[in-house]
């Protein structure tokens, strides 16, 4: 089962009131109706300080083999984000910390474990993500990589509206990015990155949302990739939820662990 982890790893391991400034704005306003539909869009988006499910369900589908694993999610905004597979009544296995600075994956059945900054984790996974792109798809929300969300709305997103949804998109010097919008309550529903002038996709399905503590979030997370010899699936169910309740993401001691490489974990 640990080579599956990786399937995790890569899934998880997605912006003065006078009368001139007045005629100003509702002049841009007529003519950027693409960037206020992405504003508006930010602005409903799920906004929490923590998560805390203790009853999570990951199932991945990879090369023809489907697994299905219990486990558990912890997060606290701009500080970690936590994974927890427990496949044997309820006993943590293994562990991944997710950590602006780096990301930590703990074998704790053999007391190993390796730590990777992003730079590193990009070149094991080929997943060119960062904490704040992770994060971003925790969160439900749209992204492009290395720009804050502030910003989105100046680099250009083009809009495709359908009967049903708008699909917003974007593009940087390496990556596409099509979110798909629910045309009515503007709730993001898909996230999808795919490498310029290539064939390998990512995405991302928000489903089954429901309304916790004020905020909508989905009960059931989707990640695929997808690419010319690789297909795997994973599945996050969200059991029960906690959003904005007390949550404890403080990391192992890895005092008696001993450090090892990411595919000695996984193979």
């Amino acid at each position: 089962m640990k080579r599956y982890i990786y399937v995790i790893i890569a899934a998880i391991v997605l912006a003065g009131c006078s009368t001139t400034k007045r005629v100003q704005k509702a002049q841009k306003q007529e003519t950027d109706p693409q960037k206020q539909l992405l504003e508006q869009v930010i602005s409903v988006q799920p906004q929490f300080k923590s998560l805390q499910s203790n009853k999570v369900r990951f199932k991945i589908d990879y090369q023809q083999h489907s697994y299905s694993v219990s486990g558990s999610v912890s997060m606290i905004q701009d500080s970690a984000i936590i994974l927890s597979l427990q496949p044997l009544m309820g006993i943590e296995l293994y562990r991944m910390e997710i950590m602006p600075q780096h990301v930590t994956v703990i074998d704790k059945m053999n007391r190993r474990y390796v730590r990777m900054t992003y730079e590193q984790l990009q070149r094991q996974t080929g997943v060119n993500a960062g904490f704040d792109e992770i994060q971003a798809i925790c969160m439900d929300r749209v992204f492009m990589a290395g720009v804050k969300q502030a910003e989105l709305a100046g680099k250009n997103p083009k809009v495709v509206t359908t009967e049903t949804e708008h699909n917003i998109g974007f593009e940087d010097e390496t990556l596409s990015y099509n979110f798909k919008v629910d045309k009515n309550n503007l709730q993001l529903n898909e996230t999808a990155i795919m490498p310029k002038g290539g064939t390998d996709r990512a995405s991302v399905n928000y489903m089954n949302h429901g309304i916790y503590n004020n905020v909508v979030y989905p009960n059931s997370v989707k990640i695929e990739f997808a690419s010319s010899n690789l297909s795997a699936t994973c599945i996050i169910s969200f059991t029960q939820l906690n959003i904005n309740g007390e949550v404890n993401v403080a990391p192992q001691n890895l005092k008696k662990y001993t450090a090892t490489t990411l595919s000695n974990i996984i193979k």
